[in-house]
């Protein structure tokens, strides 16, 4: 019974030494063109493996008389196991870095444009005049609305005064 154990466990393990070499192979190919979540969740597979492995691992040095032969075998798969945890971790580490990067560099040009915008001196816009004309209404109306009336900066009354100015002031004769 122990010696049909002890080959179930070492197939075991032989497929988690494959699984560890796909993953082993899918890094060492990784170029960074593909989705660093393709690295993250065999970051996640990995542990799993590494948490099998030492299960599987304790059990055949625990049943098997003959423990310094998985020796080797041990050490092999931790040297792999923790290299490619490394791997993976400066992969992950390289592109949050280049995201920060990025990041930082999207607010300076943000910034950069902000201050070249409000160094600009442009000249003053004069404010729409409305004649009573009814085809020129809505032309004035949207004007007036984007730079007065939509004007969050401007008091109530002050946008009173600014619409009040705004129409042609008739004479009395007309009136």
């Amino acid at each position: 019974m122990a010696a049909q154990e002890i080959k179930d466990l070492i197939r075991a393990r032989g497929r988690l030494q494959a699984s560890l070499t796909r993953i082993q192979t899918f890094v060492q190919q990784y170029d960074g063109s593909q989705d660093i979540l393709n690295i993250k969740l065999r970051m996640g597979r990995l542990e799993e493996i590494w948490s099998k492995y030492k299960e599987i691992q304790d059990i055949l040095e625990s049943i098997d008389c003959d423990s310094s032969k998985h020796d080797d075998f041990r050490n092999d798969f931790e040297i792999k196991f923790y290299d490619l945890n490394v791997k993976m971790q400066r992969i992950i580490d390289e592109y949050d870095a280049k995201s920060s990067e990025q990041v930082h560099r999207t607010d300076a040009l943000e910034q950069g444009s902000s201050n070249l915008h409000n160094s600009l001196k442009l000249p003053a816009i004069k404010l729409p005049i409305f004649s009573g004309q009814y085809d020129r209404w809505i032309s004035f109306s949207d004007m007036f609305k984007a730079m007065i009336h939509e004007n969050d900066s401007l008091l109530e009354i002050q946008k009173f005064h600014y619409l009040k100015s705004s129409f042609v002031r008739r004479s009395r004769a007309f009136t």
